[in-house]
């Protein structure tokens, strides 16, 4: 295994890199039911499943999020999103909050849906910086904010989002 900070080679059952001092995650996800597990057991201590090694990466359990969410499965498309989204995952946390935004298999819910906004677009996700300028400019959910529209539509915009930019260009002597 090696540091995600410096590339260096860890020793096994290491807590921190002896190069650079990173604080080593040593954790395995449950391939069925997406549970935090120690890498070196047999089986999840959740639901008794048995592990396959090293366990599920953070894009593993995105790409299984994209996979029921195309199907238009979205209770499990939540499940691994949301999985995704507690590890600290943008686009987790984006793709959340499009499901509670739409209500996409799950009650329709803004004040969730602004709260993993915010939590990808304070990561610099520009599709969430853009979701979070349209909610405060239509008060959809939450009072109007013009200067957080700004804000927001500024922020995606520099990333290069198109709609961001379009809703610059259209507004910026309308307020």
């Amino acid at each position: 295994m090696r540091c995600s900070n410096c590339n260096a080679e860890l020793k096994n059952n290491a807590k921190f890199c002896t190069e650079c001092g990173t604080a080593v995650k040593n954790v395995s996800f449950c391939h069925s039911c997406g549970a935090e597990n120690d890498p070196l057991a047999k089986f999840c201590t959740n639901c008794g499943a048995a592990m396959g090694g090293a366990g599920e990466s953070i894009e593993k359990l995105m790409q299984k999020a994209e996979k029921y969410d195309e199907n238009e499965d979205y209770e499990k498309a939540f499940y691994w999103y949301e999985k995704a989204a507690q590890q600290g995952y943008a686009s987790g946390q984006y793709n959340l909050g499009v499901m509670y935004d739409n209500g996409d298999g799950i009650p329709q819910d803004k004040q969730k849906a602004l709260y993993w906004y915010e939590k990808a677009a304070q990561q610099g996700y520009a599709n969430a910086q853009c979701n979070l300028g349209i909610m405060y400019d239509n008060g959809d959910g939450i009072p109007q904010d013009k200067q957080k529209v700004f804000y927001w539509y500024e922020k995606a915009a520099k990333q290069g989002d198109e709609n961001a930019q379009k809703f610059l260009d259209e507004n910026k002597n309308k307020y």
